[in-house]
């Protein structure tokens, strides 16, 4: 399975790209307001497509925000969750 991760708060193709795959996403206002327009048309996330916005203390320093959702992004979508395939 691929999962995305976006730690860009500017990302513009996120909408596109959760169709796609599930994305992992920082919380910013743009990211905010497209996720709530996915989740009213679409319902929320599953394991093959959608977004899940992820808090951050500073939603400019992508590396640390990377770092702090990987263990996370790991424990539910890698090669030990529930779904098969592995984290890429």
């Amino acid at each position: 399975m691929t999962l995305a991760i976006v730690v860009d708060p500017e990302y513009s193709e996120l909408e596109l790209l959760a169709g796609q795959m599930p994305v992992r996403v920082v919380d910013s206002p743009r990211h905010r307001s497209v996720a709530d327009d996915w989740w009213k048309l679409r319902g929320v996330s599953d394991a093959l497509h959608g977004i899940t916005l992820f808090k951050v203390m500073n939603e400019n320093d992508a590396q640390v925000n990377c770092l702090n959702i990987i263990e996370q992004a790991d424990l539910h979508h890698g090669v030990y969750s529930c779904q098969s395939g592995s984290l890429k």
